[in-house]
């Protein structure tokens, strides 16, 4: 296990675990669909992340062509196609914000937090589906993001 930091969070990362469990994955979440949305995200994925958040990945073991699903919300007011998707990490959050709020006993909303205007995250402990990446580790950490990219592909832009 070691230590990474990102802004202002820090975290106990099973680097080599986390690394092995994405070299067993053959596809992410995008690359498995052949939705327009998806091969628009595909197209714009290696630009929307900046160095700070690739070398965080790269300290944490995570492969960034490898996320778990990603899914599109549609177009904001600016005309740019409102995303999200997320990436799963064996390990804890030591320090940071809470990025995971409690609504009711069952519920809960993400408090994302801004890197760029076009881009946000939030980290929290996973809630993981049955079928994730991860699904038999203990701890695990889920990185959130929402995220804006213009429409850049050939196929019909939906709305």
């Amino acid at each position: 296990m070691i230590q990474v930091q990102f802004l202002d969070w820090s975290f106990l990362v099973d680097k080599s675990l986390t690394e092995k469990i994405y070299s067993s994955v053959d596809k992410g979440g995008a690359d498995k669909c052949n939705c327009s949305m998806c091969k628009n995200y595909i197209a714009r994925k290696h630009n929307l992340l900046e160095l700070p958040l690739i070398e965080f990945f790269r300290d944490a073991g995570v492969d960034i062509d490898k996320e778990y699903e990603v899914y599109h919300m549609g177009k904001d007011a600016n005309g740019l196609h409102l995303y999200g998707t997320w990436f799963d990490f064996a390990g804890k959050i030591l320090e940071g914000p809470n990025c995971k709020i409690q609504t009711t006993d069952e519920k809960f909303t993400i408090e994302h937090y801004d890197l760029k205007p076009s881009l946000s995250v939030a980290f929290l402990p996973a809630n993981l589906p049955l079928d994730s990446f991860f699904d038999k580790v203990e701890n695990v950490v889920q990185v959130d993001f929402i995220f804006t990219i213009p429409w850049t592909i050939g196929d019909e832009e939906p709305e």
